[in-house]
């Protein structure tokens, strides 16, 4: 069986939050946490718990998801390599979000209790927690430009719509006054009859004879 120990230091190199660390310092970290075994669909935490701990994602993926009325939205997936609330050891606020594991994973949980009896090693984190959040930043940033374009795109699209058919009916009222006046006229030409105008055929057809 791999100690954590052996694979921690074997996966450092691809673990942003080990950037720049020392060794030694790992060892120390390791000794604020445990190797878990997570199952396929297995939630590591949950929205709203509470900011005990992080975790390191060894192996496999995981989903990120936020609640929304009622219904939880998959916001991001994580694999090897990444954290999982490490910001909790900047802000020990409540969990934002749930992760569910997608497959199988290997991970190492880190009690923040247990990371707080060594100060050194969290001065050390905080400098790569900052890069991390920073990079993410920059990502939201680019995906909330791109779907501010699309959006803006899709309304121009919708008013564009609009317009082609106001103008449409616009045409058709310009053709409607000729057909619209003729009924007019044929109204009040009727109206303008005298009521001798107006009498059956038939009457006339006598006084005639």
């Amino acid at each position: 069986m791999t100690k954590p120990s052996e694979l921690l230091v074997k996966v450092a190199p691809r673990i942003p939050l080990f950037y720049g660390i020392g060794m030694g310092v790992i060892e120390d970290l390791i000794k604020c946490g445990a190797l878990l075994h997570i199952k396929k669909d297995e939630i590591l935490f949950d929205e709203g718990g509470e900011p005990d701990s992080f975790f390191i994602l060894l192996n496999g993926e995981a989903s990120v998801e936020k609640s929304l009325k009622k219904e939880f939205y998959h916001i991001a997936t994580l694999g090897s390599g990444d954290c999982i609330g490490e910001t909790n050891i900047i802000n020990p606020s409540k969990r934002s979000a749930r992760v569910v594991a997608l497959t199988d994973c290997l991970v190492f949980k880190v009690y923040v209790f247990k990371l707080n009896m060594f100060p050194g090693l969290v001065k050390d984190l905080y400098l790569n927690i900052a890069r991390i959040l920073e990079k993410r930043l920059r990502a939201n940033n680019i995906e909330l430009a791109t779907l501010t374009a699309k959006t803006r795109q899709l309304e121009a699209q919708v008013v564009s719509v609009a317009e082609d058919g106001v103008e449409g009916e616009s045409g058709m009222l310009e053709e409607a006054p000729d057909d619209t006046l003729s009924a007019h006229d044929s109204h009040n030409e009727l109206f303008m009859r005298t009521e001798g105008d107006l009498k059956p055929a038939s009457t006339e057809t006598d006084q005639t004879t």
